[in-house]
């Protein structure tokens, strides 16, 4: 064998001793994916205007009685980021009437607290509100005093049916608590004169 041909065979063995030493030496370490965190869900924020919160007009907040039910189950969910339940409740003489009640949340910041009844026809027909941050243009809200009340609104009176008095210039009702000492209603003098500190427990427009 000649020497160029040995010096070839001597380069060859060479490389088939280094390619074969790649091959069985360690392997690369491979690094394992990290484990994915778990999605925590944020609380949802909902951008508010004092217009959602003001009673007047015949409106409670954005609503009123000439929304479409779809139209203010929408404003409770996407505007107001609240949720809903509908149920039927007694409406006077074996009757019932169907409701939307509306709330929030307790993760949010408002606690919402509306009730939606509708008619026989499925239109809406009476709105209320029972969280104080629903408030008339002169301040009043849930939990305001009958004093309150006649400061703000001197015209304002009370009917001894269902203890209601009447924000006519907001046209906007109230409701009474009817915790009180019953010797006031027994005096049907056509203005009812309730306790001073009797509180509101209801808003509501038709």
């Amino acid at each position: 064998m000649s020497k160029k041909a040995l010096g070839m065979l001597i380069l060859g063995m060479f490389l088939l001793t280094m390619v074969g030493g790649c091959g069985g030496g360690e392997k690369a370490a491979v690094t394992a994916p990290a484990p994915q965190q778990p999605q925590v869900a944020q609380p949802k924020t909902v951008a508010t205007t004092p217009e959602m919160y003001t009673v007047g007009n015949g409106k409670i907040g954005l609503f009123h009685n000439k929304l479409t039910v779809d139209a203010a189950q929408k404003l409770i969910t996407e505007t107001y980021g609240g949720k809903f339940s509908e149920a039927k409740e007694p409406a006077g003489e074996g009757t019932t009437a169907r409701v939307i009640n509306a709330y929030f949340d307790k993760s949010n910041d408002k606690q919402l607290s509306l009730k939606i009844t509708l008619d026989n026809e499925g239109k809406i027909y009476q709105i209320a509100a029972y969280s104080p941050e629903f408030k008339t243009v002169k301040g009043l809200h849930v939990g305001s005093t009958w004093a309150e009340i006649r400061s703000a609104y001197p015209q304002a009176k009370v009917t001894i049916e269902n203890i209601v008095g009447f924000f006519a210039e907001d046209r906007v009702t109230c409701k009474l608590s009817t915790n009180a000492s019953p010797n006031w209603q027994k005096v049907k003098s056509g203005q009812e004169n309730p306790p001073a500190d009797l509180k509101i427990i209801s808003l509501f427009t038709y």
